[in-house]
């Protein structure tokens, strides 16, 4: 059912099992979003953090090709970029 997603938010208490639903999804088109530590290393889109009692958020910019994602550049110039391929 994820794959008929635009947007799949993916909890940290699901984060482990990213890899495997990843490996499920065909990702183009597919934004997605999580909360869990290195989830955007690990392959996701866009990563919600807590950074001195601040909410910020990384875009892992090679997830996004991937997906077939363009990201705005002024949604990209308020982020902390990450750049990593995507998961196995």
């Amino acid at each position: 059912e994820a794959s008929a997603c635009q947007i799949l938010f993916i909890s940290s208490s699901e984060g482990k099992r990213f890899h495997s639903l990843y490996k499920d999804l065909k990702p183009a088109g597919i934004l997605t979003v999580g909360e869990a530590e290195g989830f955007a290393a690990d392959g996701g889109v866009i990563n919600f953090k807590l950074d001195g009692g601040r909410i910020r958020f990384e875009i892992n910019v090679v997830a996004a090709e991937h997906a077939q994602l363009q990201i705005s550049s002024k949604l990209l110039s308020l982020a902390q970029i990450v750049k990593t391929e995507k998961p196995r």
